[in-house]
């Protein structure tokens, strides 16, 4: 049997001309891939240099990076990555508030833009929402937007406030498209292929119940992240932030009157801030009804999660540790990433020995801006023993009940004890166990 024409049998159609324009439509898709590959998009020297006008980033530090960057992506996105590669925009070269956000704010978290998606960019709702919780290390998710398959904005929207929730929930239609509208356009344009993240710790506040229902209808298919922390140096961060910002605003020559107006400002001192504070705690403590006693705050995690694990259910929901986060940083960020679906080891971090604080180190050497973690280098403890022992004692009930609501224990027992001192959330030991 002759096998002069059994390839023919490998055509796809029987028409000579469909299968010569199937042979060439391959062949161009093979040459344009690997022209994508091997041959970047020559980046036109005048939109770089426009681009280094509205950037914190001179050229030659650019140059710096991209190397870097290039050396620690994948093979099969270096093609994509380089072509995408460009400082990220400036929005603002000084934040209002410079006691919460230190230097320029810029479009994006990251420095420069690190884009694997060859996808148009478009306006749409998020993947994945950070809830909280306010001072437990929120700022670091701003990592994320260096992860080649990420978006993010460095600003929070703070979208859903309570008002705009109540509307959507009502469902006044004259309403919903425009505030879906305005929510859009509030967040980073993204390909349909990246990941979009926003965070507002706010949404963990008062109005928890609302927010959740409301993102739910607005959002259905998001993802929530929060993060707990140890509370006490929760307490002194947010007073050492207030105070850092009066100190800013009298330095910028603020009235006291104007100082006085300023709801997010120290009134007195910060010892004066901690006293004032402490006698609350005490009140608390001391005006119990059946042994349990009103949360001041900053200890509330069980409450403000809640409603978003009522809305999304509880495998759309992670509570990260924030001190975890500090102290094992490739371990927790590994559990963030596998949560947004990307592989656990695709961002890497190192402990800055001078800020005592992680920074990324691949896919670029990066560090948050310099106003976050500096309470963090403050033994609060140490700094007024009696104070937080007191604080310890308000905070401890609502510590033990998330042990057991994260089912990290079935309930506080000396077994259970142990796994927290040698695992996740160690720092809730002293409120359970000592």
């Amino acid at each position: 049997m002759s096998t002069e024409n059994n390839w023919k049998k490998y055509l796809p159609f029987e028409n000579k001309k469909l299968n010569i324009a199937a042979i060439v439509f391959c062949a161009a898709i093979s040459a344009h891939n690997a022209y994508n590959y091997f041959n970047p998009e020559i980046k036109n020297d005048a939109i770089l240099d426009a681009y280094f006008l509205h950037s914190h980033i001179k050229k030659e530090e650019f140059e710096e990076l991209e190397k870097y960057i290039l050396k620690h992506v994948p093979a099969e996105d270096f093609s994509a990555i380089r072509r995408n590669l460009k400082p990220t925009t400036i929005l603002m070269e000084e934040s209002k508030d410079k006691a919460y956000h230190e230097g320029a704010v810029m479009e994006h978290a990251c420095p420069v833009e690190i884009r694997k998606s060859l996808e148009p960019l478009e306006r749409r709702l998020p993947d994945i929402i950070g809830v909280g919780f306010a001072k437990c290390g929120t700022g670091t998710l701003q990592f994320l937007d260096c992860h080649p398959s990420v978006t993010m904005k460095t600003l929070e929207p703070k979208f859903f406030n309570n008002m705009i929730s109540q509307d959507i929930i009502r469902g006044r239609p004259e309403q919903y498209e425009h505030l879906l509208k305005m929510y859009k356009s509030s967040l980073p344009a993204v390909a349909r292929d990246e990941i979009l993240i926003e965070k507002s710790p706010e949404y963990s506040g008062k109005s928890a119940a609302f927010t959740a229902e409301a993102m739910k209808i607005v959002a259905p298919n998001t993802k929530i992240i929060a993060i707990a922390c140890d509370p006490i140096p929760r307490v002194f961060s947010q007073f050492k932030m207030k105070d850092r910002r009066t100190e800013i605003k009298k330095e910028n020559g603020d009235s006291e009157m104007e100082l006085k107006r300023c709801r997010a400002c120290l009134k007195g001192g910060l010892d004066e801030e901690i006293k004032v504070f402490t006698d609350e705690v005490k009140s608390k403590l001391e005006n119990q009804v059946d042994g349990k006693t009103v949360s001041i705050g900053f200890d509330e995690y069980v409450h403000a999660i809640t409603p978003f694990i009522e809305q999304f259910g509880e495998e759309n929901v992670l509570l990260l540790d924030g001190e975890s986060l500090i102290s094992n940083p490739n371990e927790e960020w590994g559990r963030l990433l596998e949560f947004i679906g990307l592989e656990k080891d695709s961002l890497q971090f190192y402990i800055d020995e001078e800020k005592g604080f992680p920074c990324l180190s691949s896919p670029i050497k990066y560090c948050l801006n310099g106003a976050k973690g500096t309470s963090r280098k403050i033994n609060v403890r140490e700094e007024y023993p009696e104070e937080t022992a007191l604080w310890r004692e308000l905070f401890s009930p609502r510590i033990k009940e998330m042990i057991t609501f994260l089912k990290i224990c079935n309930e506080v027992d000396k077994e259970c004890c142990q796994k927290l001192k040698d695992g996740r959330f160690s720092w809730a030991y002293e409120y359970a166990c000592d």
